[in-house]
């Protein structure tokens, strides 16, 4: 059972409350808040909008146009000490390439915004287990089920571990993982193509940590994947269905969904673009691949969102139905700092950021807010809510970083709602956030000289958990090559230096360049390599190629996830020969430094060369 079972109204499994919701939920918008598109309309009832006023809509007319952003949606709700809700919707710019416009009923993916659908969820079937509501048993070693619980605890004998160290898969609760305290950092790019949870249950004792477990917070996707596992298993139906039957019908957000296909029937489904304009897949792999759905599966609307913000200002309680979504102590968790994200406040105007469990907390301007962000290629999201003022936001957008509008909107209205100074987008904020003064660029070495010639790296490199890609220099005569560089050489991405190239389907690219590290870059110490050893520097790119281009463009452009970003790889060369190479900052961190050993032993992804 759980450690403080509160449930304010039973429901049995399948939601039989539903019955019981007014009707007006689902035929009239108006009974939960204004329908607003467009700017005309805001002017033809001026007075009326108490969030999405005239000075908001030009506001976001000038921050869309001056940020390169086709589309945005966004809702703000209050809740007053009665209980009242009042809504407030708007939407600007265009859903589609043939400028079909965007509306508060337009579709994005929310991204990460999912994960917190994920923890209430979870809690609800927790719930279900403390007052003996649950459908399928437990593990005859466990007793009860909560946040505390052995992760591992909960998983059948013959299914593979959790972790690869010993004492975290022994230790790890739900709430560590559900934290990013796992210690096993980001690694998103296990994400094949066509992965599933269970794909990915299978490979996660093969990733090595980053980190201890609980030694620092890093953020990951991969327990959030597992965590709808879990809750497949013991609910005896499909995650989607459970989050679907426990929130998202009570709540009457008939429009949300975690279906590819169904959201692409409405017609209603935002495209999505680029920072530089360009029209991207919005599942850039050739699957919506169901591992995705946890952290970072759901698409919906403002409309929708308005009544998942409602309920959480009003503490797991939907106040339209007084219908207890989600259990009070469920709530306090998820929403509760456990983990420090940042030891000290980034902007003049905000604090320490703390993590809870699909929520980040700090204060905006003195005041309490619980917030978090999503993106998925390439539409980015904001849900955010001060309970203190009881006051929430979702800005809905489809266009990829560097953009902010969405950001920027969103607490554009919250400034002006409760009559804050406008920070946000000012010198204030653009002085702070300036990072153009810090030098990171390393003197250039004119030549690189390999260990290895390039054609001695050409072959197969294999991972358990990445799987296996094969690298092609440009001298490479193979159909396989052959078809990887001229995809490479459509794009204009070959590059002024020799490299190694290859195709690599994961969830967010299809190819993966290494180029020799032309910098003098701190390298591994030497005294850790073998007598005959030598290690050669890499930075490695992933990278989505569309050498037909997408959409009506079809000229041929490519897509970084992050532009600019490169992770260091070294390649351990024995007598002329490659032997693997490793990838030895996974997480990106500044300044980190692995523990000392054989570089195949120690790198954060170690990929053996075997053929």
């Amino acid at each position: 059972m759980l450690l403080r079972p509160r449930l304010l109204v039973a429901l049995p499994p399948a939601i039989i409350g539903l019955a019981f919701l007014p009707l007006y939920r689902f035929l009239n918008l108006s009974a939960f808040g204004r329908h607003v598109s467009l700017s005309s309309d805001l002017a033809a009832d001026e007075g009326k909008h108490w969030a999405i006023t005239p000075d908001v809509d030009a506001y976001a007319h000038k921050t869309l146009r001056e940020e390169g952003v086709p589309g945005l949606s966004i809702a703000a709700v209050r809740l007053s000490d009665t209980g009242e809700v009042q809504t407030d919707w708007a939407a600007w710019g265009r859903m589609t390439e043939d400028a079909d416009p965007t509306s508060v009923d337009t579709l994005f993916n929310i991204g990460s915004c999912s994960k917190a659908f994920l923890v209430a969820a979870l809690g609800i079937l927790m719930e279900d287990y403390a007052l003996g509501r649950n459908v399928t048993a437990l593990p005859h070693k466990v007793d009860r089920v909560d946040f505390e619980t052995k992760i591992q605890d909960v998983f059948r004998a013959d299914d593979p571990p959790l972790f690869a160290d010993s004492w975290a898969r022994s230790q790890a609760s739900f709430r560590d993982v559900l934290l990013h305290m796992s210690g096993i950092g980001s690694q998103d790019f296990v994400y094949g193509d066509y992965e599933s949870p269970v794909s990915i249950l299978e490979h996660m004792e093969h990733l090595r940590p980053a980190y201890e477990l609980r030694e620092r917070f890093s953020y990951t996707n991969l327990f959030y994947t597992i965590g709808a596992h879990l809750i497949s298993t013991y609910s005896a139906m499909p995650y989607e269905d459970f989050v679907t039957e426990r929130i998202f019908l009570p709540l009457g957000m008939t429009s949300s969904t975690y279906s590819r296909a169904e959201a692409m029937s409405t017609g209603r489904l935002s495209q999505s673009w680029t920072a530089s304009g360009r029209r991207l897949p919005l599942w850039l792999g050739n699957n919506a691949s169901k591992a995705w759905d946890g952290p970072a599966g759901i698409v919906s609307n403002v409309i929708d969102m308005s009544k998942w913000i409602a309920t959480l200002l009003n503490e797991g309680v939907d106040p339209e139905t007084n219908l207890t979504v989600i259990p009070r102590s469920i709530y306090e968790e998820m929403t509760t700092a456990h983990a420090v994200v940042t030891g000290a406040p980034r902007y003049s105007y905000t604090a320490v950021k703390g993590y809870g469990m699909g929520w980040e907390r700090t204060s905006f301007q003195g005041h309490d807010i619980i917030s978090h962000t999503g993106r998925m290629p390439s539409h980015l999201s904001e849900v955010l809510f001060l309970p203190s003022a009881r006051l929430g936001v979702v800005a809905l957008s489809n266009a990829d970083l560097p953009q902010e509008a969405y950001h920027k909107v969103a607490y554009r209205v919250i400034e002006d709602v409760l009559k804050l100074p406008r920070v946000v987008d000012s010198d204030i904020h653009r002085r702070e956030n300036d990072t153009s003064t810090l030098d990171g660029s390393y003197e250039e070495i004119t030549t690189v000289v390999l260990a290895a010639s390039l054609t001695r790296y050409t072959g197969i490199y294999a991972n358990a958990a990445y799987g296996n890609f094969t690298l092609c220099a440009p001298t490479t005569k193979t159909g396989y090559c052959d078809r990887v560089l001229a995809d490479f050489a459509a794009c204009d991405e070959l590059g002024e230096h020799p490299g190694l190239y290859a195709a690599y389907p994961r969830f967010t690219s299809s190819h993966i360049r290494l180029t020799p590290d032309p910098t003098e870059r701190p390298r591994r110490d030497v005294e850790s390599l073998a007598p005959g050893e030598k290690l050669d520097a890499w930075d490695l790119e992933f990278i989505a190629l569309f050498p037909d281009g997408y959409g009506k463009d079809t000229t041929p452009f490519v897509y970084r996830v992050e532009e600019g970003s490169t992770m260091d790889v070294q390649c351990v060369v024995r007598a002329g020969v490659v032997v693997g190479c490793g990838i030895v900052n996974v997480t990106g961190e500044e300044g980190r430094t692995l523990r000392e050993g054989p570089l195949n032993e120690v790198a954060d992804v170690w990929f053996q060369k075997i053929e």
